[in-house]
């Protein structure tokens, strides 16, 4: 058992997490409630208007069960518009529409959003071991050899299915930690941060 000082993320998704775990272990840190304010874009940006703080015109929408224009037109916003989660990071979602048409039909876009990972898989071993002969079918027909790859594919009622997303690039900053918690293969040399293909 290690002694904590404190409780930090640099994830802007972990942020309500660690401050529920700050709180329950006495640190200094976002409380809750200010967290998920903090994270929330309609609640903060009310609080901006309501203190007097510049914000920018918004409205909150649900697709399927507002009228858009009317909400539109009273909250005093033209196009073009930015359409974003009112939970996010980065610019995941984040879609401009320049009229009406586009806003409802970004709005009403079926969408996947990637919640997490967990290593190792809590998939049976056989749907494991399909994934990764579908896997390797894949690579072997890119031709793909030597190097670090990105793959994705989902586990359906059909089995594996490969998804359109495979790239062999820069292995990502987790790589070394994800080969090792997967492998037992630890890379501590200089070279371990990135990934050459041939």
């Amino acid at each position: 058992m290690h002694d904590l000082d404190g409780v930090f993320t640099y994830d802007d998704y972990s942020v309500v997490v660690a401050a529920h775990l700050a709180e329950a272990l006495g640190h200094i840190g976002l409380s809750p409630e200010t967290a998920k304010r903090a994270k929330n874009k309609p609640a903060m940006r009310a609080l901006c208007r309501d203190r007097g703080l510049p914000a920018p015109r918004f409205v909150q929408l649900d697709p399927w069960a507002d009228d858009v224009a009317p909400a539109l037109a009273q909250a005093r916003i033209s196009f073009p518009v930015v359409a974003k989660p009112s939970h996010g990071a980065g610019s995941v979602l984040v879609r401009r529409a320049d009229d009406l048409a586009e806003l409802e039909s970004t709005l009403r876009e079926p969408y996947f959003m990637e919640l997490g990972g967990q290593i190792p898989s809590a998939l049976p071993q056989e749907a494991q071991a399909e994934l990764v002969r579908v896997a390797s079918g894949v690579l072997a027909a890119l031709g793909v050899r030597d190097c670090c790859v990105h793959f994705e594919a989902r586990w359906t009622a059909r089995g594996a299915v490969s998804s359109r997303q495979t790239s062999a690039s820069a292995a990502p900053r987790s790589m070394p930690s994800t080969a090792a918690r997967t492998t037992s293969i630890s890379s501590r040399a200089p070279s371990a941060s990135r990934s050459d293909c041939r």
